[in-house]
């Protein structure tokens, strides 16, 4: 077997560590700059630089020292004067220096679209620490330096220019839009002449378009920012979702066969390189190679990214606590080279690990001398979804190997496949008594020689006779019963047996011959050592028998344009003030530590209607009788008309029941209600008295609590109205500013809520705390409402569109409340199932700031159901006078690992957790379905780390326990 190992290779820990000189090189301004103040900054720039009529950016600065303190924003104009803007940099120099001991600190830099060329540290993170996000038109690159923006930038957000939109774009949160617009996944490559595992984007795809070698290049100079590994964290999530890794059914140990596997056979031990004709000059993409976002979405890395990929996929597969607080999962770095340590059985010292290594394709290795060498103690660290290069550094700790048996874990087993045929096939092994469990999914394609797309990369193919390092290696569970699946367009064939297995696809015959062979057996393909404890692997071969006339091949898939909410970024032209060309001072600053945050976006879809509210009666006297004397004489009474003073009718925010814990003592029954006119009261029981207190109970049992509003001179109540109705509110204690997926959902639709931060209160202006008494109370249809700002505008503009709404008159507004104090006026969009939480946009920042309000505390990729969506807001209305269900219980003996209180612990007690967690509304305490968790099961299923509440930790310490890892619950 081929054993990968270069001195090329970039360890992770190299790459998080490496240091440079002159980081931070001397600002100096040449005798050709002029200089000129655009909007409060100084630009100095080289007249006709690098063509006639350009000009290149050679400081920016706003105060004497030639730093920037007082702008937080720097918006590069496209021209100055006469000349066009199309270069950042010279003689390796940063263009900005913002320090840290500023008050303000520059965090975001819009580059015009007419930039061509990014030279060399022209952003170095020592210059712009802060630095956090970057708009850029990255089409329009011709060239962009490797360290453009130094080695470990803070950029956590690029907005991209959409040309077809013409605006831009974020493109950290939405794996879509960053495939249209960022990714080189569509790209095809050829081999580099006499270059093992090098491969430049083909000389057809720069003559398409030449502006695809600035697209990868930019992408290698950001491959070492906080954004990529938010990138590589969406591959990963995808990955785990469509691999099912989540499943409940898997141990940890099996979730890593997959992940290594998954890993193996979706990547080639590689590096990419813009094209060039000349090879001399040729330019790696060396950041890239050691990055998840190029291993697991372009299919390409060396052994850092390889480790990076495994270490970010355990994250998206068991939470981040695995590696960021239990170190379970970690890089391993030793010199040249990068791999993971785990271990099976957390321990809270730093011993117990084995090696996973998918470069060399090892898995649960201990120490010693086996396929590879390793030492005892070993050098252990994290990466880091948001790390920066401190992080990195002081996560680093010494950790003790095991010295397992037979120097391998027990329980892995190896595949080895050879596929021999000519068209693309599809292989999987599965368990045959669980077909969803498939140990190995992989498509195997044809090259199609001289080009081919990364996705082709991971190779399976291989002719007769050809060299064993082509075929792929996996690990499998041994003690499964697993079936072959081999599918094409033309057909499917499913075998269990060992031997010569004939099957036909279409009219075209293949075999597929299955042996069992012991390690260091002399075989056609080669010896191979061993890879585990057992003694023998499995070797897998498919050959075709008879020609294919259309033999499958490799398509590529177009990525959709995704239209969404555009977040433009106006780049205008002051007239130039020409200064005195002064130089700049010198000023060198250390590498800073920075974990930042995306910010939020405003998307739009959906149809809303209108709300009508009822109009107050007018009551009128009735119209009194003639009376005729005995006279012949008529006298006319003028009737006389009464009208009753016009009344409001009180929205209301309704009271909920309770559920809670008997303690012997008076307790209240009900969270409150809140009448926005008239006055609240409750009884307990039908036969109770009504009364503005809130009813309290002290003894176990079930209460039905009545409420009602009554009325004044001023509202109407259901004292006197039973059925009079008004506009619902709402009350949450929790209230967080997100992202939404889908932006405006429809019933029925699933929304996903993430990158949570605090409330926004102003325009980029956060609340110090999420937990509060947040209300939305209704204000009026919009055409009623007087205190229009352009902000609300916006956002009720844009509401209108996305719902295709005629007019936005009807549109309900309501008022976000923190405390009784005013946060944001703006809209309900959804409401989901159970009324467990609710999207809101307000009006605190430019078209919306977009809302989550919830009864549960949410952490990151919430996702829930909408039960209500605009159309019904717009018209819902609520009695003044209902009922709520309370309860009292007594405490039952709680039962360690019983989440679901059925009486054993099993794994759908740990699947409910899960549940309960990344689906509140519908699986929490207050959740709709039927089986969600009660307050008796949480307290059951608190298992790890007693005490500190449910956590995706507790359902590991399940798995752990029915695994026979752990001895006893809680842990």
């Amino acid at each position: 077997m081929k054993i990968i190992k270069k001195a090329a290779s970039l360890a992770v820990s190299a790459a998080m560590l490496m240091q440079f000189t002159a980081l931070a090189p001397i600002p100096a301004v040449s005798a050709a700059a002029t200089e000129t103040v655009i909007d409060g900054l100084t630009y100095v720039y080289v007249p006709d630089s690098p063509s006639k009529n350009e000009c290149t950016i050679q400081l920016i600065y706003d105060d004497a020292n030639k730093e920037v303190t007082k702008h937080d924003t720097i918006a590069i104009p496209e021209k100055i004067g006469n000349y066009t803007v199309t270069a950042l940099g010279v003689d390796d120099k940063f263009i900005v220096k913002s320090t840290n001991k500023d008050s303000v600190h520059v965090e975001t830099i819009k580059l015009p679209n007419t930039i061509k060329e990014i030279h060399q540290n022209a952003m170095i993170d020592d210059a712009v620490p802060l630095l956090k996000t970057l708009y850029v038109n990255i089409d329009n690159l011709d060239s962009v330096d490797q360290f453009a923006f130094g080695y470990l930038s803070a950029i956590s957000e690029i907005y991209v220019y959409d040309k077809i939109d013409k605006a831009y774009y974020p493109t950290s949160e939405d794996l879509d839009k960053f495939r249209e617009l960022v990714s080189i996944e569509g790209i095809q490559f050829q081999e580099m002449e006499d270059m093992l595992d090098c491969f430049m984007i083909s000389k057809e795809e720069y003559t398409k378009n030449p502006k695809i070698n600035g697209k990868l290049e930019f992408i290698n100079a950001v491959s070492s920012t906080t954004y990529e590994r938010k990138i590589g964290y969406m591959y990963a999530e995808e990955a785990v979702k469509k691999y099912d890794l989540k499943a409940s059914n898997l141990s940890t140990v099996q979730k890593w066969d997959k992940i290594s596997n998954i890993i193996k056979s979706n990547k080639r031990y590689s590096f990419l390189y813009p094209y060039t004709e000349d090879l001399k000059k040729a330019s790696k993409c060396e950041i890239l190679a050691s990055t998840a976002m190029s291993v697991i979405g372009f299919h390409s890395g060396v052994c850092g990214g390889i480790a990076h990929s495994f270490e970010i996929m355990c994250r998206a597969t068991f939470g981040n606590d695995i590696v960021d607080k239990d170190k379970d999962v970690l890089c391993v770095s030793v010199p040249g080279h990068a791999l993971n340590a785990v271990r099976p059985e957390h321990r809270n010292d730093n011993s117990g690990y084995y090696l996973i290594d998918n470069t060399d394709n090892i898995f649960m290795q201990g120490y010693g001398k086996a396929v590879g060498e390793y030492a005892e103690i070993m050098d252990g660290y994290i990466l880091g979804l948001n790390a920066t290069d401190r992080d990195t550094i002081e996560s680093n700790h010494d950790i003790k190997i095991e010295k397992a048996p037979n120097m391998f874990y027990e329980g892995v087993s190896y595949l080895y496949l050879r596929d021999e045929t000519k068209g693309a096939l599809h292989i999987e092994l599965r368990d045959t008594n669980d077909k969803k469990n498939k140990f190995i999914d992989v498509d195997s394609y044809p090259v199609t020689s001289p080009t081919f797309y990364l996705e082709q990369l991971p190779h399976t193919k291989c002719g007769e006779g050809q060299p064993s390092g082509a075929p792929m290696n996996f690990f499998i569970e041994p003690n499964i019963y697993y079936e072959l699946c081999i599918s094409n367009s033309k057909g499917e064939a499913v075998f269990k047996a060992d031997g010569e297995n004939k099957f036909k696809l279409g009219n075209v015959e293949y075999v597929c011959t299955v042996k069992t062979i012991d390690y260091n057996t002399e075989t056609p393909y080669g010896t191979f050592a061993p890879h585990t404890a057992y003694k023998n692997y499995f070797e897998v071969v498919i050959k075709q028998l008879t020609e294919d006339s259309k033999p499958d091949g490799y398509t590529t898939t177009t990525t959709v344009h995704k239209s969404t909410t555009t977040t433009t970024t106006t780049t205008t032209t002051t007239k130039a003030t020409t200064t005195t060309t002064a130089k700049p001072t010198t000023t060198t600053t250390k590498k800073p530590t920075t974990t930042t945050t995306a910010k939020p976006t405003t998307t739009t879809t959906k149809k809303p209607t209108t709300t009508t509210t009822a109009k107050p009666t007018t009551t009128t006297t009735k119209k009194p009788t003639t009376t005729t004397t005995a006279k012949p004489t008529t006298t006319t009474i003028k009737p006389v008309t009464t009208t009753t003073a016009k009344k409001e009718t009180p929205n209301l925010i309704l009271p909920t029941g309770k559920e809670i814990e008997f303690t012997g003592t008076l307790q209240e029954l009900i969270n409150v209600g809140k009448a926005s006119g008239g006055t609240l009261q409750y009884k307990i029981g039908e036969d109770g008295t009504w009364s503005e207190k809130i009813p309290t109970a002290s003894e176990v049992g079930d209460y039905t609590v009545y409420y009602r509003v009554v009325g004044n001179e001023k509202y109407y109540g259901a004292d006197t109205n039973a059925d009079i109705a008004g506009r619902k509110n709402y009350a949450f204690p929790y209230c967080y500013d997100c992202q939404r997926d889908p932006a405006h959902p429809s019933k029925g639709d699933t929304c996903r809520a993430y990158q949570l931060k605090e409330p926004l209160i102003g325009d980029r202006v956060f609340d110090t705390k999420v937990k509060s008494d947040w209300t939305l109370e209704y204000v009026c249809a919009y055409k009623d409402f007087k205190e229009k700002s352009t902000y609300l505008e916006g956002l009720v503009e844009r509401t209108r569109e996305a719902d295709s709404l005629s007019s936005s008159d009807d549109i309900s507004i309501y008022e976000l409340k923190d405390s009784g104090k005013h946060n944001s006026y703006g809209v309900v969009i959804a409401v989901s199932e159970g009324e467990s939480e609710l999207l809101y946009f307000g009006d605190t920042i430019r078209y919306g700031g977009g809302y989550i309000l919830s009864k549960d505390a949410l952490t990151e990729n919430q996702t829930f159901k909408i039960d209500k969506d605009l159309k019904e807001i717009n018209v819902e209305t609520v009695k003044l006078s209902g009922k709520v269900n309370s309860k009292i219980f007594k405490n039952a003996d709680v039962v360690y690992g019983d989440a679901n209180c059925d009486g054993s612990v099993n794994m759908a007690d740990a699947v409910l957790i899960m549940q309960s967690i990344a689906n509140p509304s519908k699986y929490g305490v207050s959740g709709t379905d039927k089986a969600h968790i009660t307050a008796q099961g949480q307290k059951n299923g608190d298992v790890s780390g007693n005490g500190d509440g449910i956590t995706n930790k507790d359902a590991l310490a399940i798995q752990k326990y029915k695994l026979a890892l752990i001895s006893k619950l809680p842990e």
